[in-house]
């Protein structure tokens, strides 16, 4: 009795039991409704639980059911959470690509916005570049222009700095104004004062006769003394015949009474002498034609710069006639290393001995000087 009595309990528990595990699977629903285990497998349950002939229920046999079923909840929410994390993997790979999509274009359109931005500042720097170029540019020019004309004024009162008062320019060079004089020189007499020369209007130019190296060399030192140079002979012949390449300073035509020559005073001989017009020996080499006692009325030497006509544009005074002027050169030009140029106031000839390339080849006469100055200093360093 007291086994038939323990029998019912423990049956009684363990079907209590089995209950209780299939309800726990009938309530166990997963979250996105896709698997409810406790419906399909209920029965299954039931079909597994063995009986034995006496009514005893085998223990053990419950067990693994129990073991399947726990395995059988695990495999579907693993299941579940695979395919949870399978559709999360799959949504955050979409929004992956998505995003990465989303980023592809906003570089695109920062690429687009930063290339459009720098060509429009390229665009901007260029016209800006430009326009500041061309404004240096006109400036520049501006300021050219301006340089030119200040370096031009600047050259011109440079040249005129250079050339003294007492020379006028001929193109890069200074020649005086006068002939030669000595420092005490006056206009009777020609001084006796050699320590320099001198270019002043209104005195006796200094002179010698006759001729020599001796005289060239003393020429020579008062020019230098004078902080200037012994004219050369290209420099004197270009004062002379003038922009114009003139026969004589003044022109091509003879005159006796535009430098004082041997035949400029014979008209005012003749006046001084009560001698009629129609008288008057006013011929070639008239001045010879005077007495003895009066030829130095017919023919003399002047002050420098008596003769207001005895020049050209350039404004070198007497460079013809009064006295005979010094210009050195190369021994194989002339064996005496100097030539005799302008004629003086005592030769006959006057005509022939006064043009601006006569070089007289005799040293008995009245010879002189003029000095000159380059505007290129370096041609005065001896």
């Amino acid at each position: 009795m007291k086994s038939l009595v323990f029998a019912t309990v423990l049956f009684s528990g363990l079907v209590c039991l089995s209950a209780c595990e299939n309800l726990k699977l009938n309530d166990m629903v997963f979250s996105d409704g896709d698997i409810e285990i406790a419906e399909e497998e209920a029965p299954e349950s039931e079909g597994d639980i063995d009986t034995v002939p006496d009514g005893d229920v085998d223990v053990d046999s419950a067990e693994p059911d129990s073991e399947i079923n726990g395995e059988t909840a695990e495999e579907a929410e693993n299941a579940e959470n695979g395919e949870l994390s399978e559709e999360a993997d799959t949504v955050e790979q979409g929004e992956t690509e998505d995003a990465a999509e989303l980023d592809e274009e906003t570089e695109q359109i920062q690429e687009s916005d930063s290339s459009d931005s720098v060509e429009t500042a390229e665009e901007s720097d260029t016209a800006e570049s430009s326009e500041i170029e061309e404004s240096d540019a006109e400036s520049l020019t501006e300021n050219d222009a301006e340089a030119e004309i200040i370096e031009s004024e600047d050259e011109s009162d440079a040249v005129m700095e250079e050339c003294p008062s007492d020379m006028v320019q001929i193109n890069n060079y200074c020649i005086d104004r006068y002939e030669a004089s000595r420092p005490d020189a006056t206009a009777d007499d020609i001084g006796d004062d050699e320590s320099q020369a001198t270019s002043r209007m209104g005195v006796l130019p200094w002179n010698v006769n006759p001729m020599n190296s001796t005289h060239l060399g003393e020429f020579e030192d008062a020019c230098e003394a004078a902080g200037k140079r012994l004219c050369t002979a290209d420099e004197w012949f270009e004062s002379c015949n003038g922009a114009d390449n003139s026969t004589y300073v003044w022109g091509n035509s003879f005159d006796a009474e535009t430098c004082n020559c041997v035949d400029t005073y014979c008209d005012d001989y003749c006046a001084a002498n009560g001698i009629s017009l129609e008288n008057c020996n006013t011929a070639a080499n008239c001045g010879y034609a005077c007495g003895a006692s009066s030829r130095v009325s017919c023919f003399h030497v002047a002050p420098t710069g008596s003769f207001n006509d005895c020049t050209n544009d350039y404004g070198a005074y007497d460079i013809n006639g009064n006295v005979w002027e010094i210009v050195p050169v190369a021994t194989n030009i002339d064996s005496r290393g100097y030539m005799v140029r302008g004629g003086a106031y005592n030769c006959a000839n006057a005509p022939e001995r006064l043009e601006c390339d006569f070089n007289a080849g005799w040293d008995a006469l009245y010879a002189g000087f003029r000095c000159c100055k380059s505007l290129d200093k370096s041609r005065d360093v001896k």
